[in-house]
């Protein structure tokens, strides 16, 4: 039978999340994967009631600073996307994130920026730094590097940044991304985090000064957000 998961919230621009067929279960299995499920449910509107004004917040910067949409869907393994014109949706499967058809024939009229977020980012690190990280690789193409730039290897320098993930360390642009991440919801920013961010914000500067305003704004002001975690065994 076809189970609904959860109702997402309007507001973040996606419909029903539906798992796949299950088969039938006994009368107790059923009644405690029905609580568990409620269980999800709750836990998950109560992060995303948490996260609501500052991924609202982010969400602003980023129409502000030059992207077209952000939208909010189920994805099987990614937390956020970030397609740099929206023709490239079409390099994404409609399993991958769970769009409709319609819902890609939309971003891919758009010729500017679409950013793609997990419903269940909120369960992990959280939406609001998941959206951030994807603003990031947005800020990095605003800096304009020359290909001999982009193609420079990650320095020991700012593998030190994140130590531990690896997965940041294969790009300079995922640097950046981390890197504002940080910079766009930590109030407290690392020192040597935020001087690569100001010296990206600088290259920012020379080719779009309205832009570089606005991140710097918004990084002296950064709001509070609340950082949860819940269950995803149902995914």
């Amino acid at each position: 039978m076809n189970s609904t998961l959860l109702t997402p919230n309007p507001d973040f621009g996606i419909s029903l999340v539906n798992v796949k067929d299950i088969p039938p279960s006994m009368a107790e299995d059923c009644a405690w994967e029905n609580n568990s499920e409620a269980h999800e449910r709750c836990e998950l509107a109560k992060l995303w009631k948490e996260e609501r004004a500052v991924f609202n917040q982010l969400k602003r910067l980023a129409r502000a600073i030059g992207i077209e949409r952000v939208l909010v869907s189920a994805s099987l393994d990614l937390e956020g996307r970030y397609v740099h014109c929206g023709w490239e949706v079409d390099c994404l499967s409609v399993q991958e994130w769970g769009l409709s058809k319609e819902q890609i024939r939309s971003i891919n009229r758009r010729e500017g920026p679409v950013i793609l977020i997990d419903y269940y980012s909120c369960c992990e690190q959280g939406a609001s730094h998941t959206l951030a990280h994807e603003i990031g690789h947005h800020i990095y193409r605003l800096a304009e590097f020359t290909e001999r730039e982009r193609n420079a290897s990650v320095s020991e320098a700012m593998r030190r940044f994140f130590p531990f993930d690896t997965y940041l360390h294969q790009s300079r642009d995922e640097i950046c991304a981390e890197c504002f991440a940080e910079y766009l919801t930590v109030p407290t920013t690392k020192n040597g985090i935020k001087r690569h961010c100001d010296w990206i914000l600088r290259k920012v500067r020379v080719h779009n000064p309205n832009a570089a305003k606005l991140i710097e704004s918004y990084g002296k002001h950064v709001p509070k957000r609340s950082q949860g975690l819940c269950s995803r065994s149902s995914r």
